[in-house]
């Protein structure tokens, strides 16, 4: 008789956010379990605990190597500082934040199609990532080959190409995290990446200031090819990561999309003339709202 002792709560595992008794259990859902609150019954319906494990540990990865070169190919610091150095001119500076804001935002229109089509949002992952890394370099090469108006110019359009790549990872994103981590693990799984960024600000702002008058072009060139290698090695960090194409996924703009259980229909409803329609005109797939 245990009277008195409280019972465990339904699927999670007893003795709180780091889990319970680790024994026997693989390294990865240890580690995993330490950073977040163990659900077992939300991760035994993605997989398993190792599945899960997984996937979460890629997906921290992977974020944590995006937001460090965020940090660096910064719209609003590093990259006016880079061209003031090369000499562009005053309205290209201006032109950075609009280009890289409104070049991720914008797009997500014209490419949902094409997103919704792509049965592993991994891969749409992987190459806006590719993209991004790829544009990165070309304004590595641009501060270290041209000067003046044609680096500010090659620079803006590199942050053009990066900012539509970005758009990309954005949209797929969510599905993936979706398919791959229970509901109540996915904030903490943002959060550690989140302060992951964190630090690399204050270690990249520290370094800049103590470098001061020392900083020239070739340093930020440098920098931005080491950003660059965040998005390259993030991009096969991201390819193990273990995806259910077969599940419901949402609108990259909102909403969700119909998936094997989705349609004009909820679960258990009928499906004669006079089931339960939800408020939806019969006939009507139940499609999220854009």
């Amino acid at each position: 008789m245990s009277e008195g002792r409280p019972q465990a709560r339904p699927g999670r595992t007893e003795g709180g956010p780091r889990g319970g008794d680790s024994r026997g259990e693989p390294a990865s859902v240890r580690w995993y379990h330490r950073l977040v609150t163990a659900d077992t019954e939300a991760e035994e319906q993605l997989g398993g605990a190792r599945r899960v494990a997984s996937g979460g540990l890629r997906l921290m990865a992977a974020n944590a190597l995006q937001s460090a070169g965020d940090q660096v190919v910064n719209a609003k610091t590093v990259l006016p500082w880079l061209l003031t150095l090369l000499g562009a001119p005053a309205a290209l500076v201006g032109l950075l934040v609009p280009v890289r804001e409104s070049g991720s935002m914008l797009p997500q229109a014209a490419l949902t199609p094409w997103v919704l089509r792509a049965p592993r949002r991994t891969r749409v992952w992987m190459v806006g990532a590719t993209g991004q890394g790829l544009a990165t370099l070309g304004m590595a090469a641009a501060a270290t080959f041209a000067e003046g108006l044609l680096a500010g110019v090659l620079v803006v359009t590199a942050l053009a190409v990066f900012a539509l790549a970005r758009a990309l990872c954005s949209m797929a994103s969510k599905d993936v995290q979706g398919r791959a981590v229970p509901k109540g693990q996915r904030g903490q799984v943002t959060g550690i990446a989140t302060a992951v960024s964190g630090i690399v600000a204050v270690v990249l702002g520290v370094a800049l200031q103590r470098l001061g008058q020392d900083l020239d072009v070739a340093v930020l060139a440098a920098l931005l090819v080491g950003a660059a290698l965040t998005w390259f090695i993030g991009v096969a960090v991201y390819a193990g990561i273990p995806e259910s194409p077969e599940g419901p996924s949402s609108d990259p703009r909102g909403g969700r999309r119909a998936g094997p259980d989705a349609g004009g229909q909820r679960r258990g409803e009928g499906s004669g003339p006079g089931a339960r329609t939800g408020g939806r005109a019969p006939g009507r797939r139940g499609c999220g709202t854009p």
